[in-house]
């Protein structure tokens, strides 16, 4: 099954509720929650999939063309606030 979520700016996106029963993904997310911005890639995509992280860096590309950390982690926390979200409804 797959929740759809949509971000405070607008970032429209699908997410399969099988990727939130692995390991490998608790595993960024903590690593993460510790500060290790390193794991932030394998996070968004071990949670959106290649394609959604693909999208995900474009909606926040700057007019430069860089993907900045500060915005790929605002949106990474809308994403799991709406997981929470979608779950509390359920």
């Amino acid at each position: 099954m797959t929740t759809e979520i949509t971000t405070v700016s607008g970032f429209h996106c699908y997410v399969d509720e099988d990727a939130l029963d692995d390991i490998e993904l608790l595993e960024t997310l903590s690593k993460l929650d510790q500060g290790d911005v390193t794991v932030l890639p394998s996070t968004v995509e071990g949670l959106l999939g290649p394609d959604g992280r693909a999208a995900l860096y474009e909606h926040v590309r700057t007019p430069a063309g860089r993907v900045p950390i500060t915005k790929v982690v605002e949106e990474l926390g809308d994403i799991m606030q709406g997981l929470k979200s979608a779950k509390a409804k359920k």
